[in-house]
C-alpha cells in the first residue's frame, strides 16, 4: 500500500463497503466482495484501512512484502489479530519476468 498505489479513498471503501452489490441478483446475506490491499504494511495507511474495515465489520486479504514486514512487524500483528487474511507478496517486490525461476523462489521464501 504505497502512496503510489493507495488510489483508494476512505470514503469510497466506506460506500463499497455499505453498498455491496446493490444492484445484485442475490440476497443480501448472499452478496460477497473481497478486498485486497497490497504492498504493505505501510505505517501510514495500513493502521487507517484497518480502523475502516473494523468500523464496518468487513474483512479483507493483506498481501504483504517481506521487508516491509520486518519494518512494521507490529502491522502484521494487528492485520492478523483483526482477523484479516494475510497474503506473500514476495520479499522485496522484484519485477519477476526479468528474473529466473530461482530467484522467484527465494523471493516468495523470503
Amino acid at each position: 500500500m504505497s502512496a503510489r498505489h493507495f488510489a483508494l479513498r476512505p470514503h469510497w471503501l466506506a460506500r463499497l463497503i455499505q453498498n455491496r452489490f446493490a444492484t445484485s441478483h442475490l440476497p443480501r446475506s448472499q452478496q460477497k466482495i473481497l478486498l485486497t490491499f497490497d504492498d504493505g504494511p505501510h505505517p501510514e495507511y495500513t493502521p487507517q484501512v484497518l480502523d475502516l474495515l473494523k468500523s464496518h465489520n468487513a474483512k479483507a486479504m493483506f498481501f504483504v512484502i517481506g521487508n516491509r514486514v520486518q519494518q512494521n512487524p507490529h502491522l502484521l500483528q494487528q492485520i492478523h489479530d483483526a482477523g484479516h487474511t494475510i497474503g506473500n507478496h514476495t520479499n522485496t517486490h522484484p519485477r519477476f519476468p526479468f528474473r529466473n525461476g530461482k530467484t522467484a523462489r527465494e523471493e516468495l521464501r523470503a
